[in-house]
């Protein structure tokens, strides 16, 4: 089975499942053309930032006019769609200097595609004086140029920028949104390639560990469909990092699977982890536990936005000795 065409994530505001409401409202806003030129999207790990930032940035990108809503909403954005639209992470490139640069090339018009448009994933990272340059640009955008900007901590953005910004509050999937989004796997693999899986089974299995995060969701999907018994599909996509949180909980820092961590690995690591910490937080049996988990749980939601490995491994050290 080809992976590649039926594991990806969402390329459509049809396909983008969540957050219901606001999907909605930013339909309607870029279908009457007069959507914002600077969005500011916000929402905890795994809840779709980056991917909705994407898919915004191809509907501008690509300069059509839709006939309807629903036009607009099935327009799938592709690679082809997304050129010209420069990603940046604000962990590594951050301060004003980097700021300066950004802003001096869109002075000139674009050339090749209709718009000019930056993606800053995890713009809190930027600095204050970073921001500051940025609430001037944002002033008085030119007509070719768009901000779309993407963070866990919207309380770290400057105040100004927030209320200068179209803002996007994502939610983390429900129950219902999780079986929409397996139905929409299941349906795409279905068109090509018969299948005896059982999607009522698969979702009672992700409820039952707590995995709603879209990415880890796929990576499940990929392996269950590809013949894995469900129990295994889930281990195999969790098992190393499950191993490192009972070695957490445990007290004992986890060195074996610290050092199998690699920097592409960063995001699911930080959503099992956080996924594994709730569900022990639920399941407390004492006062004693529960505030142990509750530290480890906080300690983890302030460091785990930056994505950078070398602070996902520190913090993973730290809660480990809270455990001690």
């Amino acid at each position: 089975m080809d992976s590649s065409i039926f594991f990806n994530r969402p390329n459509s505001l049809a396909n983008f499942v969540g957050s219901n409401e606001i999907i909605n409202v930013i339909s309607e806003n870029l279908f009457n053309l007069n959507g914002s030129h600077f969005y500011l999207i916000s929402g905890s790990t795994g809840t779709g930032k980056t991917t909705l930032s994407k898919i915004i940035a191809g509907i501008l990108q690509s300069g059509k006019k839709f006939g309807t809503i629903e036009e607009l909403c099935n327009y799938n954005v592709d690679e082809k769609t997304i050129k010209g639209i420069k990603f940046i992470n604000a962990s590594n490139n951050n301060g004003i200097d980097d700021i300066r640069k950004i802003i001096d090339d869109l002075k000139y018009l674009p050339i090749d595609h209709p718009n000019k448009i930056i993606i800053f994933d995890e713009c809190h990272l930027l600095t204050t004086a970073a921001q500051n340059a940025l609430l001037t640009e944002t002033e008085d955008i030119k007509k070719h140029i768009y901000y779309i900007m993407c963070t866990t901590q919207i309380n770290k953005v400057i105040e100004a920028l927030r209320r200068r910004a179209f803002v996007i509050s994502l939610n983390r999937l429900n129950d219902d949104d999780l079986l929409k989004f397996l139905n929409n796997v299941h349906n795409n693999v279905t068109k090509y390639y018969e299948t005896n899986v059982d999607i009522n089974d698969l979702y009672k299995k992700l409820c039952s560990q707590d995995i709603y995060s879209p990415g880890l969701i796929l990576q499940v999907c990929e392996k269950y469909y590809n013949g894995l018994e469900i129990n295994d599909a889930v281990s195999e996509s969790t098992l190393n990092v499950i191993k490192l949180c009972r070695s957490i909980v445990s007290g004992k820092i986890p060195y074996q699977e610290m050092s199998e961590i690699k920097q592409n690995d960063v995001h699911h690591v930080m959503t099992v982890i956080n996924s594994y910490l709730r569900k022990m937080l639920v399941n407390s049996k004492n006062n004693n536990d529960a505030l142990k988990v509750a530290k480890a749980m906080k300690f983890m939601s302030e460091v785990n936005t930056n994505y950078d490995l070398n602070t996902l491994l520190s913090s993973i050290v730290f809660v480990t000795l809270l455990y001690n």
